[in-house]
């Protein structure tokens, strides 16, 4: 009797053992194993993520910020040379008027005028820059009313030489 308890004490033990050498090592692989993989997955994904959404930003930002800098580079540009160029005609307009007027005042007309010819061109050529500075702009209400100021002070030119008894034109 005592082999019988020897044996089946031997495989009672045996399979206690393995069972519990199993249950032991299945648990210990499953748990290594699932940390193993949810820090690798995590590191992963973590490195993905923040590679596409740096990518992405980046992209959006420098677009953006090409868009922003090319729109105020022109508007800035289309404004500067607007007003350089009103600037620029105004003063050959009051230049060349005032040349034109006088050099053809001298020859048709007697000396004696009761106008300063600086003046005069000045009071037509104000009317005619602004204008043409609003035209440039598309103001179109300005430009219309600088027409008429210019228009104005055209037809007083005209009655003053006229009071005067001064013929106008050839």
């Amino acid at each position: 009797m005592p082999e019988i308890l020897t044996h089946s004490l031997t495989h009672s033990l045996t399979h206690s053992l393995a069972h519990s050498l199993t249950h032991s090592l299945t648990h210990s692989l499953t748990h290594s194993l699932t940390h193993s993989l949810t820090h690798s997955l995590t590191h992963s994904l973590t490195h993905l993520l923040t590679h596409s959404l740096t990518h992405s930003l980046t992209h959006s930002l420098t677009h953006s910020l090409t868009h922003s800098l090319t729109h105020s580079l022109t508007h800035s540009l289309t404004h500067s040379l607007t007003h350089s160029l009103t600037h620029s005609l105004t003063h050959s307009l009051t230049h060349s008027l005032t040349h034109s007027l006088t050099h053809s005042l001298t020859h048709s007309l007697t000396h004696s005028l009761t106008y300063s010819w600086k003046v005069l061109s000045l009071m037509l050529v104000r009317p005619l820059s602004t204008y043409l500075t609003y035209g440039g702009l598309v103001e179109r209400d300005k430009q219309l009313n600088a027409l008429r100021v210019l228009n104005s002070h055209c037809n007083e030119l005209a009655w003053a030489l006229l009071r005067n008894g001064r013929k106008i034109g050839p």
